[in-house]
């Protein structure tokens, strides 16, 4: 390893096309092969070598590319990945805090490595912890994740990480983990995450319920007009949703032929087959939390993107109350409000 080492230095110093291929061969080499973090050199030098060679970002980008394919990698790697960033979190690499972002993003609740791979999960909740003072927008976004994987966990009696590589723990410990990180950023980052705005609001009210949110529901709930006083920023909802089916929701609604045509087929790809006993089987709670999210997005999407004013309007509403029922329908009143 103290060779290769020394190779890939030679290599990176012969300019910076060489110094992003060795940045981007390296993060492929350490998610694909299992290093021993204890053996000197290895693990550790190469990530020193990784850090020292970054300068633009190419670690980081390669990261929360990968990061947004996890619940496609190959389990081993999807723990290797969360390991690294949580490495480069504890390192304040820069922009650390985004991947960790775009982590939680792909293991919401709703998602199917909720269910593929809850010890993946786990490994995400731990890297959280590790980079959550990273930022404001990681602080808000983690405090959002948190809340909602408490109060999901309390609707699972069913579900339970891999006793093999989540350390035997059920979802009691895994919940009393997500609720203390949760108090932990409302008690120490509380203007932080009021920052949130109606996207804290709307988080809140469907997690109400939970005994362990209670006075944090209850300080939400007295400064309900503060917090709809101004926009959420525009990463909060996005976090609602993984990147793929943002990206889609907000192709989709961005015309209005494509939103006639398409809506239905994106809302039954992403949200009737889990209701249906699809994904979120084990969390009922999850399917209609996930549909309100996806109409509450929409919403906000409509009115950054859609160029067809009332006409728009009229038609995206029409498709999203057709798919609605009793839980949908409180986004449109939340949106009203």
């Amino acid at each position: 390893h103290g060779w290769a080492v020394s190779e890939l230095t030679w290599m990176a110093a012969a300019g910076a096309e060489r110094r992003k291929s060795v940045c981007f061969g390296l993060m492929y080499a350490l998610l694909v092969y299992q290093l021993d973090r204890a053996a000197a050199p290895g693990y550790w030098e190469y990530l020193a070598l990784l850090r020292s060679l970054d300068r633009n970002d190419i670690v980081v980008r390669t990261a929360a590319g990968f990061a947004r394919r996890l619940g496609a990698l190959h389990a081993h790697c999807a723990v290797r990945l969360v390991a690294l960033v949580s490495d480069m979190a504890e390192a304040r690499w820069p922009q650390a805090g985004q991947v960790i972002m775009v982590l939680q993003r792909e293991s919401l609740p709703h998602s199917a490595l909720a269910q593929a791979a809850p010890h993946v999960v786990k490994g995400v909740l731990g890297c959280a912890r590790v980079g959550v003072a990273a930022s404001a927008d990681v602080v808000q976004a983690t405090f959002l994740w948190a809340a909602r994987w408490a109060r999901c966990l309390l609707a699972a009696p069913d579900w339970k990480a891999e006793p093999s590589v989540g350390g035997g723990e059920d979802e009691t410990g895994l919940r009393t983990q997500f609720l203390e990180l949760a108090a932990g950023l409302w008690a120490n980052s509380r203007e932080a995450v009021m920052r949130a705005g109606p996207a804290l609001l709307w988080t809140m009210l469907v997690c109400r319920d939970d005994p362990g949110l209670s006075d944090c529901w209850a300080d939400v709930a007295a400064c309900e007009d503060e917090l709809l006083g101004h926009e959420a920023p525009p990463q909060c909802w996005s976090h609602l949703l993984s990147t793929e089916q943002h990206e889609q929701l907000a192709f989709v609604i961005s015309d209005t032929k494509r939103c006639e045509r398409l809506l239905q087929w994106f809302l039954h790809r992403h949200v009737s087959q889990r209701r249906q006993g699809g994904d979120a089987q084990h969390i009922p709670w999850v399917g209609s939390t996930y549909l309100a999210d996806c109409i509450i997005v929409a919403l906000s999407l409509h009115r950054g993107v859609a160029p067809d004013g009332a006409a728009g309007q009229a038609i995206l509403w029409e498709r999203l109350l057709a798919a609605a029922g009793d839980p949908g329908l409180r986004s449109f009143a939340f949106d009203a409000a």
